[in-house]
């Protein structure tokens, strides 16, 4: 039998997953988990394995929360063009707003652990492509109530467009472009839809 934690395990994942958002995986030493968790390093590697283990932790923590917050209204089994549209206004009003930090998910594609770590990239890709699938299956709920008509090649372009519209705002914001100009991106996803031709 483990010996028992004597420590808040959420409270030290969600400061592990902060500290890799504010630093990415690079920038992030042990003695700044360690300060992040309130946890020492020799509790937290036998929980984790190493600094890739927290890692792969806090991303999938990240992953949850942003699902939770951004994904839940898309996935849901009737969502429409309501949600479609919403999606992006809502990334620009969430926490990313009142934060510099951007994504987890997309800071990491741009580091060198997002490009030669298999695990990591696959687990970037495979989130990229549920966003892709929620915004094509609401998508194609709006085209059978009528409220779009859009062929479903196009409605696979049209997910995609949203996705990278996701991830230009998240990346920009975390550059310290202005609510503004997100909210330019934001509307120029949602001209693809309004094109009732599609």
């Amino acid at each position: 039998m483990g010996r028992p934690r004597n420590y808040d395990e959420h409270h030290a994942r969600m400061g592990a997953m902060r500290a890799f958002w504010r630093s990415g995986y690079e920038g992030t030493s042990i003695v700044d988990l360690e300060a992040a968790t309130g946890v020492g390093r020799r509790q937290l590697y036998n929980e984790h394995g190493d600094k890739r283990g927290l890692f792969l932790r806090a991303m999938a923590d990240f992953e949850s929360a942003t699902a939770d917050l951004l994904l839940k209204d898309l996935e849901a089994p009737d969502a429409g063009l309501r949600e479609v549209l919403d999606a992006l206004p809502l990334l620009i009003r969430s926490g990313l707003r009142t934060n510099t930090l951007g994504c987890l998910l997309c800071n990491t594609a741009c580091e060198s652990i997002g490009v030669t770590d298999d695990e990591v990239r696959n687990r970037i890709l495979t989130f990229w492509h549920r966003m892709d699938v929620a915004y094509a299956s609401a998508l194609r709920n709006a085209v059978a109530a009528g409220d779009i008509r859009m062929t479903a090649r196009r409605i696979e372009r049209v997910a995609r467009r949203f996705r990278a519209a996701h991830v230009a705002i998240c990346l920009m914001r975390r550059a310290g472009e202005p609510e503004p100009v997100l909210i330019d991106v934001a509307r120029e996803a949602a001209e693809a839809v309004r094109d009732r031709e599609g």
